[in-house]
């Protein structure tokens, strides 16, 4: 018999007392499993790390991306932009966390094992009629080795210039590549320049 974990799925708060509405049943051991609830399961310590089965786990892609006011300090450690509004010369700044990267397997000294990681980056800087009007390719991101596989990778794309844009609506189309495994994946945002 496979082991479950009871999970309480909605509440309701009464005068600070939480009372339940609805569980869940989950198999801890059923591929199946939704991400959602394995990483539930991660969180009570019903599910291993290296269970996870979810096809979506090895799918490199941004887990989450937005504009920040300044240059991010570490993984989650960010000032969120509220805007996509820029004047001529200000730096566009956008944090991003990808997911589903592929390590590659060195051997380090003393046969000490080791992994790699590189990402790269193009930019595609389009008008609002779809006309590239500037770019760049093959834009270091993240080049380096560790003991660990490290899951909490930020990335920092910039845009710089923007004072030789004409004041408008524009398109940033990234691509960033694992430079491991030739995959790749694309964050687009669009821009204001004002006057």
């Amino acid at each position: 018999m496979n082991p479950t974990v009871i999970v309480m799925l909605l509440a309701i708060s009464i005068s600070g007392i939480s009372l339940p509405l609805a569980y869940a049943t989950i198999d801890t051991k059923d591929p199946g499993a939704s991400s959602q609830e394995q990483q539930q399961l991660l969180v009570f310590g019903q599910l291993q790390d290296n269970e996870l089965t979810n096809e979506d786990e090895q799918t490199f892609r941004s887990g989450f991306d937005t504009f920040v006011s300044s240059d991010p300090v570490a993984y989650g450690v960010f000032e969120e932009r509220n805007s996509s509004v820029f004047k001529p010369g200000e730096e566009v700044l956008i944090y991003v966390e990808p997911e589903g990267i592929t390590y590659k397997n060195t051997t380090g000294e003393n046969d000490i094992k080791l992994y790699s990681l590189n990402m790269t980056a193009d930019l595609i800087v389009s008008d609002k009629d779809g006309s590239i009007v500037g770019g760049e390719q093959n834009i270091p991101l993240t080049n380096f080795t560790s003991r660990h596989q490290n899951k909490e990778i930020e990335l920092d794309l910039s845009l710089t210039g923007t004072e030789e844009l004409d004041p408008g609506d524009y398109m940033l189309k990234w691509i960033v590549t694992d430079q491991n495994t030739g995959k790749s994946f694309e964050i687009e945002k669009g821009i204001t320049i004002t006057e």
